[in-house]
């Protein structure tokens, strides 16, 4: 028995060296496989690749991995796979855009939780635009380098609500033009005057109303719809109607 035990120790420090030592338990290649749109992929790969030479043990009991990519904030999870014993692929899923906007020429994209996604091009160029939200007139305070204020993700999602709820079947620019003047750009042609965000549900019931029993050839001649004056709205077209 006491032969047994020996052997056993023996293996067992015989294991624990090997695991220790040998070069296939420390990481050797670490490459990211995804294309992300919003991630800085130079600058995630660089910080990636201060991790070689650790080992694996270390790597996953520490959650150096996690810890690393916890500094890039638009990607919401992400995977990993072995191509070797020491060899990681990983891949990126990103968060996704919700509302787009334009603050003082930078595009940028904010998600259903808040987080800011910075985009490098222009919004035109974004290439999956369906059911992103665009508002033109956010302020750098309402925009913060990482995520948006509780509040402000609270009324985002309330005005979205409201706009999907009256227009569903309309594509919506909502546009601020002063510092408490906002209008909302119709079809990409129908300019409506909301005046500050407030009564949002009273002014769409009208709007809403009227149009609905707009003829189709009316619509396509609408020029803008005032909504600002209390229970009424004042309507414009930019031809004559026969």
């Amino acid at each position: 028995m006491g032969k047994i035990k020996l052997y056993s120790i023996v293996f067992a420090f015989l294991i624990t060296g090997f695991l220790c030592l040998s070069p296939i338990f420390y990481l050797n290649k670490i490459t990211i496989t995804t294309k992300p749109l919003f991630v800085d992929l130079n600058l995630c790969q660089s910080s990636l690749n201060t991790l070689l030479g650790k080992h694996l043990l270390h790597l996953f009991i520490f959650n150096l991995i996690d810890k690393t990519l916890h500094d890039f904030p638009e990607i919401k999870s992400y995977t990993i796979r072995f191509t070797s014993f020491n060899r990681i692929l990983i891949s990126l899923n990103e968060r996704q855009p919700w509302i787009s906007s334009i603050i003082d020429g930078n595009s940028i994209f904010i998600d259903k939780d808040g987080y800011i996604l910075s985009y490098k091009h222009s919004l035109s160029s974004y290439p999956i635009k369906n059911n992103i939200f665009i508002i033109k007139g956010l302020l750098n305070n309402d925009v913060p380098q990482t995520i948006i204020s509780p509040y402000m993700l609270t009324q985002l999602k309330d005005y979205t609500a409201l706009f999907k709820r009256y227009f569903p079947q309309h594509n919506l620019f909502l546009e601020r033009v002063h510092n408490r003047f906002w209008q909302l750009i119709l079809d990409d042609s129908i300019v409506i005057f909301l005046g500050d965000l407030s009564n949002l549900a009273n002014k769409f019931e009208r709007i809403n109303y009227f149009l609905n029993q707009l003829p189709s050839n009316d619509y396509k001649n609408l020029d803008y719809i005032d909504s600002r004056i209390d229970n009424k709205l004042l309507v414009t077209y930019e031809k004559k109607r026969q």
